[in-house]
């Protein structure tokens, strides 16, 4: 199944090595347009994506990439894609979607994309931090159109509210106490929370370790800050964590076919994730272990 991807960067000091890796990763199967933006902020390239996308490939991908310390994981998300019947609409970024009036921004761009294509899922990547009270309005604002809210942990809500079968996805490390098992302050979530609640929101599993291995192996994805994940593994997000997971697992069943996923970890190495529910029974039972590296242990014993 071939996909295209519109991939819309900033330019950079690295940006030719990175596109040569998404190239890489995505040549043998799908169709790769990868453009870039010079001197443009994040709102600018926010609303440029989904206009880029619409004018190019009408029916198809955008992808929305700010930092390209996100590469690898953009990678494995756009491997995945392949693999899931139906067009997606793909914006991808950090704090930066919350800054000044982003948000709104955001939010007005899905929803012209949506009333294009209503049955097109939509999944929004990124660490989407409340930090100071002027990002506050625009971010309450979002939270109202994905169904998340104040009240509720997490992005499971969302998903209970968006109509079958239009999947909202909001893969979070920094929310506070919405924040999955990750409080991260200034970094982006470790990929094997996000992608243990991508393979369990697919509820199929998929094997990219023959094409992911050699591209990332030497490259880690936060060579300045080796130790900056705090794992919080209270009894609240434990719960919530596992609620996540079942509800991810019967919304999107149907998405994959049967096959072994392997998940890119932060220094390079590949684990094996087993399926969600044994991830959900390890949540429920709080066995988690609090240290990153032990966590990768714990995951390959599943």
């Amino acid at each position: 199944m071939s996909v295209c991807v519109n991939v819309i960067m900033p330019t950079g000091g690295s940006e030719g090595h990175i596109n040569a890796r998404i190239k890489s990763l995505l040549s043998q199967s799908i169709d790769v347009n990868i453009s870039s933006v010079v001197n443009a902020d994040s709102q600018d390239l926010t609303l440029f994506a989904l206009k880029s996308m619409r004018a190019r490939h009408p029916e198809r991908i955008a992808l929305y990439e700010a930092n390209e310390q996100c590469a690898s994981y953009l990678g494995v998300i756009m491997y995945l894609l392949q693999f899931a019947p139906g067009d997606y609409h793909i914006l991808a970024g950090q704090r930066d979607f919350w800054e000044k009036d982003t948000a709104l921004k955001l939010l007005e761009a899905m929803q012209k994309s949506e009333a294009q294509d209503p049955s097109a899922p939509v999944m929004v990547y990124g660490d989407c931090s409340l930090y100071g009270e002027n990002m506050k309005s625009s971010a309450e604002s979002f939270f109202d159109y994905t169904g998340i809210s104040e009240k509720h942990s997490g992005f499971s809500r969302a998903l209970l509210r968006c109509p079958a079968p239009r999947g909202f996805i909001m893969i979070n490390g920094a929310l506070r106490e919405r924040a999955l098992l990750w409080n991260t302050k200034n970094s982006t979530s470790p990929p094997e929370q996000i992608f243990a609640m991508i393979a369990s929101g697919m509820g199929k599993l998929i094997n990219i370790k023959e094409n992911l291995g050699k591209l990332t192996v030497s490259d880690p994805i936060f060579p300045d800050e080796p130790t900056v994940h705090k794992p919080i593994y209270s009894e609240k997000n434990l719960l919530v964590l596992s609620e996540q997971a079942e509800i991810f697992l019967k919304t999107y069943r149907s998405f994959l076919s049967e096959k072994n996923i392997m998940i890119l970890e932060e220094f390079g190495s590949i684990f094996e994730l087993s399926r969600a529910k044994r991830i959900s029974l390890l949540l429920k039972r709080g066995i988690l272990p609090d240290t990153f590296g032990d966590s990768l242990k714990m995951l390959r014993i599943i």
